[in-house]
């Protein structure tokens, strides 16, 4: 005899926004009143909504979400240009709908949990069940979309560049041409378009390199150049420059 399925995660969602129909609510009311284990799961994803509100207030994501919209029609030119809603945890979507009800139609979606203060460089891949922060050393698989955080802190200017197993390197910041970029300091700043991993092997190394001052990605492209995409090996940059680099291992393939 086959097990009754379990409920979602998305369902559990929409249960804790009041989305559901009144009968599934009674029904989810029910089975909460004496499964433990599905009450443990529903306050995980109350603590996680909770501290990825903490991390990305409302506020911050309306503006962000209009500034997309607004720089949507002059970047169309940009093949992975998309609002990347998939970050915002259904509590974020529910409150935004009512700020931006024609921009936030996403469906409810679990987030990872934020532990700690915030790293100056995140990424987080896009997944079935939502999105899920990477740090350093995770793993990922080539076709995994990834979207790019940075938090500038007090550097006016920066980059964000990229290695992969092969050596090749990509420009993820700034959008064009080959000097650091001003950087946003007013909270998080999300790139505008998401980054697919392609079949490089070995791993792919992701840095934030900042600076009080505007400079050329040559300085940048070189401490890659010989640093590559080994973990350990620190980018030798010139005095008065910031880096934080995060390191994705790429899975074999079976």
């Amino acid at each position: 005899m086959s097990q009754p399925t379990r409920p979602s995660d998305l369902l559990l969602e929409r249960y804790l926004l009041g989305e559901l129909p009144a009968d599934q609510q009674r029904a989810l009311d029910r089975l909460l009143a004496t499964d433990a284990e599905l009450q443990a799961r529903l306050e995980a994803l109350r603590g996680s909504n909770r501290d990825v509100l903490a991390a990305y207030p409302v506020g911050w994501m309306a503006r962000q979400i209009r500034r997309r919209a607004a720089a949507a029609p002059r970047r169309v030119a940009w093949p992975r240009l998309a609002l990347r809603l998939w970050l915002i945890p259904a509590a974020a979507a529910a409150a935004l709908a009512v700020v931006v009800p024609r921009l936030v139609r996403a469906p409810a979606e679990q987030s990872t949990r934020l532990k700690g203060s915030p790293a100056p460089l995140e990424l987080f891949r896009q997944s079935e069940f939502g999105c899920e922060r990477l740090g350093d050393a995770s793993t990922a698989r080539a076709g995994d979309l990834l979207q790019i955080v940075y938090r500038a802190g007090d550097a006016p200017y920066g980059a964000i560049l990229s290695v992969d197993g092969r050596g090749v390197q990509t420009i993820h910041l700034p959008a064009r041409g080959e000097r650091a970029a001003a950087l946003r300091s007013d909270g998080p700043d999300t790139l505008a378009f998401s980054y697919r991993l392609d079949d490089a092997p070995e791993a792919e190394r992701f840095c934030l390199v900042t600076a009080d001052r505007p400079f050329d990605l040559a300085i940048v492209r070189q401490a890659l150049q010989e640093a590559g995409v080994r973990a350990s090996a620190p980018l030798r940059l010139p005095a008065g420059f910031g880096c934080h680099c995060i390191t994705v291992l790429k899975a074999d393939e079976q």
